[in-house]
């Protein structure tokens, strides 16, 4: 295996070349940040055009839609754009980048809003006898993605401030939410 990793100052932020044995391209971070960001409106507007659109009040029918299609191929990008993020640079799985990865709130947004969303195509494929169960978890993944939305608005400063109290209040307020889960399981 080969790998090499060149880094080039530009406008916009470094450029990085990465060329090894599985992977040859160069992506600038400022525009990977700012297509993500896109990535995740586009898909918070699927997801609710969805819920609006195919299941209303009540149950729809087991053929699927061409926009339930494409929020199934959105969450297979994102969960390639995770890999990508839980690899890293270097292209494999190490401690230290898990710890990074995983030490990050933003990607815990990620993941919980993928996940529902991944749950939901699970149970979707299964028919209508689990309609209530997907039908919730696609409702909650907007949540989770319109938090991770926020990340693109810390960008300036007025806004960064109200991030950072919204991020804290969700970090005290998660032992509050693992209790909510646990008591509506019961």
């Amino acid at each position: 295996l080969t790998h090499e990793n060149k880094r080039i100052p530009h406008l916009y932020g470094e450029i990085n070349y990465l060329e090894s044995d599985f992977i040859r391209g160069r992506y600038c971070p400022v525009v990977m940040f700012f297509l993500e960001g896109l990535s995740k409106v586009i898909t918070v507007a699927i997801v609710t055009y969805v819920c609006l659109n195919h299941y209303g009040t009540s149950s729809s029918n087991d053929d699927w839609k061409k926009t339930e299609v494409v929020l199934i191929v959105l969450a297979i990008l994102h969960v390639l754009y995770e890999l990508g993020e839980l690899l890293g640079q270097r292209g494999f799985l190490t401690p230290k980048g898990c710890a990074e990865y995983f030490g990050d709130t933003w990607n815990w947004f990620d993941l919980i809003g993928l996940l529902s969303i991944l749950g939901w195509a699970a149970f979707r494929s299964l028919g209508n006898d689990y309609f209530y169960i997907y039908k919730a978890l696609l409702a909650t993944s907007p949540i989770f993605y319109s938090f991770g939305v926020l990340r693109y608005f810390s960008i300036w400063e007025p806004l960064g401030k109200l991030v950072l109290i919204v991020i804290r209040m969700t970090t005290d307020l998660l032992s509050y939410f693992i209790l909510f889960l646990i008591a509506g399981y019961g």
